[in-house]
């Protein structure tokens, strides 16, 4: 018997603006899955945010942001960093407000996978603790033109040192020596598997350990990374399978990553995906959410 039910959602999309496959088959896969947590990026169309927003009103519990820039490997400094995002993250709240959800439900993700040289490891912070310090900046100025949202750090790429990646243990116990960290309200955290969930839940397990109880963990990106050839029957199991295990954990919830995308090296985790290579052209359901829904009434 479940302890708890995790609130189950998507990412809307990997690209920004309208994304590939909108209005379909994007907008009715998202409403198939009858999302409670629904993550946008700032930079995505206002219109395609309200749209979503509003078909899915009756089941959102929580609606995540990501102010996302394109790092692009440049030293870039806190001001900088607000200068790219504040504008959109605040125009992407205010189009979420705007259709019935509450400030409380709603959900900054400062930044996403720091501790990868291609998000700014390296080039604008050497550990977690710089980094810790550069989205305290971040976080004031934010704070300051919306401050009745709630925000979240974190959201780790998962797994030991490579040389496009900081050990995400390390990186983990470097920003939560900050004081700032008790500043966020949530900790994001990131979570895939190539197939075996045993050798994966173990970083959302740690993170869970180090997170005070009113921090609250959310898993903002989650995939089953796996050839560009599994059915959308296989995947969906995968993911249930993922579902069944945070349902005994105080996980709040989870955001799969992602329902459409035009890069193809996320192929295999997109959703809805072109029938024919163009990432444009023809876009189609794979059948994930209706698999997940019947799995997982």
């Amino acid at each position: 018997m479940s302890l708890r039910s995790t609130a189950v959602g998507i990412h809307a999309s990997a690209d920004g603006g309208a994304g590939v496959g909108w209005e379909q088959p994007v907008r009715q896969e998202i409403a198939t899955l009858k999302p409670e947590v629904i993550k946008f990026q700032s930079s995505h169309d206002p219109r395609m945010v309200g749209t979503i927003v509003q078909d899915n009103l009756q089941h959102i519990k929580a609606v995540i942001i990501r102010a996302f820039l394109d790092w692009g490997g440049r030293p870039l400094i806190p001001q900088d960093f607000v200068n790219g995002t504040l504008e959109d993250t605040e125009r992407t709240v205010n189009q979420v407000k705007a259709q019935g959800i509450p400030s409380a439900n709603i959900i900054v993700e400062l930044h996403n996978e720091p501790n990868l040289t291609l998000e700014g490891l390296s080039s604008s912070w050497q550990n977690g603790t710089e980094c810790l310090a550069f989205f305290a900046q971040v976080l004031d100025q934010f704070k300051a033109r919306i401050p009745d949202v709630k925000y979240g750090m974190g959201a780790l790429s998962p797994g030991g040192s490579i040389n496009i990646r900081r050990d995400s243990k390390l990186f983990l116990k470097e920003m939560m020596q900050h004081s700032r960290w008790n500043d966020f309200n949530v900790h994001l955290v990131h979570l895939y598997t190539t197939g075996n969930w045993d050798n994966d839940i173990w970083w959302l397990d740690h993170c869970q350990a180090k997170t005070p109880a009113n921090m609250g963990i959310w898993i903002t990106e989650s995939s089953f990374h796996t050839s560009n050839g599994t059915s959308g029957t296989d995947y969906a199991a995968k993911l249930v399978e993922l579902l069944n295990r945070l349902d005994q954990r105080p996980t709040r919830g989870v955001t799969f990553y992602c329902v459409s995308a035009s890069n193809p090296d996320f192929q295999h985790e997109a959703w809805c995906r072109s029938t024919n290579g163009g990432p444009f052209e023809n876009v189609a359901s794979r059948g994930i959410a209706a698999e997940i829904r019947q799995l997982r009434p």
